[in-house]
């Protein structure tokens, strides 16, 4: 199934203009709902290629593929392939931050899983740094009395405790 999305892709490179755009997005948004519903390493990479591609191109197609990404990621940190994970998850944060800004409520979600990421390879002082951007967006964002703030400094407080 990927195989010959691909070769589709390849296929529609032949168009020009904004036929070209339309069609390129159109496969390869197919081909990531293809790879997210696959869990071999060799989706996974396919859905990096993506991500050099060009499928964050557009705001629909950045959310597409942060959504992807994140999945992946989870996937990943599931197995305990936590540096793939938290390369991925790296690229989901950029993503969503060129698409809703450093401030948006919904950034810390995609931080807070890196720093769990970083918490489960040991990393607490870099675990407790991306906590630290997490609470501090939160806190602007949706307030110290919401559930994610108090989610993060339980975060903080067992990454502290960890640490020694």
């Amino acid at each position: 199934m990927i195989a010959s999305q691909l070769r589709g892709l390849r296929l529609s490179e032949r168009l020009s203009g904004e036929a070209w755009r339309h069609h390129r997005g159109s496969a390869l948004y197919s081909l990531s709902e293809t790879c997210a519903r696959a869990s071999s390493d060799g989706a996974l990479e396919v859905l990096c290629l993506l991500v050099a591609a060009g499928l964050s191109e557009g705001a629909e197609g950045g959310n597409a593929l942060g959504s992807r990404l994140s999945g992946s990621a989870s996937r990943l940190l599931e197995r305990g392939e936590y540096d793939a994970a938290l390369e991925l998850l790296e690229r989901c944060s950029d993503i969503e931050a060129s698409l809703l800004g450093h401030r948006h409520p919904d950034i810390p979600n995609t931080l807070h899983t890196m720093a769990q990421c970083r918490r489960d390879m040991g990393q607490f002082d870099a675990a407790l740094e991306v906590l630290e951007r997490c609470r501090d967006i939160e806190a602007s964002s949706l307030g110290e009395e919401h559930p994610d703030f108090a989610r993060t400094l339980f975060t903080m407080a067992q990454c502290q405790v960890q640490k020694g």
